[in-house]
């Protein structure tokens, strides 16, 4: 896949740090085509230039602005097929509260309480 040499193939993306640049940026930036994320070879320099401003503009506005800008570009040009999107099941019982578990898939225990 990371040499260009399918054209069609299948993976699997965890969005590690829950933010839209760890989900978009290595998938989609011309400066990852390749081995380095971005199989597709997806080539545009709008959306790499929109990703790499707003991993640098702390204006949470903006930054958002930029993100779903570049989220048009890659539904209208249907860069990738979403399958399906893994959802989180917590099995709880009735005295067990404050578990959390993050889409990062972190579960943090220190904070638990059971009674």
């Amino acid at each position: 896949m990371g040499l260009g040499q399918w054209p069609m193939f299948y993976e699997g993306w965890v969005n590690l740090l829950a933010t839209p640049d760890d989900g978009m940026r290595p998938l989609f930036s011309s400066l990852n085509i390749g081995i380095y994320g971005n199989y597709n070879y997806f080539n545009n320099s709008t959306v790499t230039n929109d990703l790499i401003q707003a991993g640098k503009d702390y204006n949470q506005t903006q930054r958002d602005k930029l993100y779903q800008q570049v989220q048009d570009i890659l539904a209208q040009q249907a860069v990738e097929v979403p399958l399906f999107n893994l959802e989180n099941v917590i099995p709880m019982t009735t005295n067990v509260h404050d578990l959390y578990i993050y889409p990062t898939f972190d579960i943090f225990v220190y904070q638990v309480k059971m009674g």
